[in-house]
């Protein structure tokens, strides 16, 4: 079971509204964490001091997303979302070689 997440006005704005070329809709961003496949890095310690983790996963949609996020309060914080680019993709699908070999000979 995942953690639940903590959506207000300032990142909705900056995930969903501040990028509309991105397409991103609530459901769909947490839908990425739904990917069993899911690769999640540390990444820098914020400014707040909180850890900040990247992550690269299957949306809904089927599309490959990066995303940025903070754990708050025991809620997932997403701050950032978009397609993946090539070396992420590439990064994702090397980390997961294994698992998805062995999906595809069942």
């Amino acid at each position: 079971m995942r953690l639940p997440f903590q959506w207000d006005d300032a990142n909705t704005q900056h995930v969903i509204e501040d990028y509309p070329e991105r397409e991103n809709i609530v459901e769909e961003v947490e839908s990425v964490f739904d990917d069993s496949n899911l690769v999640i890095v540390p990444d820098r310690i914020s400014k707040r001091g909180e850890q900040e983790y990247s992550g690269v996963g299957y949306s809904n949609k089927n599309v490959i997303r990066f995303l940025a996020f903070t754990l708050r309060n025991n809620e997932i914080r997403v701050f950032s979302c978009r397609i993946a680019n090539k070396k992420e993709r590439e990064k994702y699908y090397e980390i997961n070689r294994e698992k998805i070999k062995n999906c595809e000979s069942d």
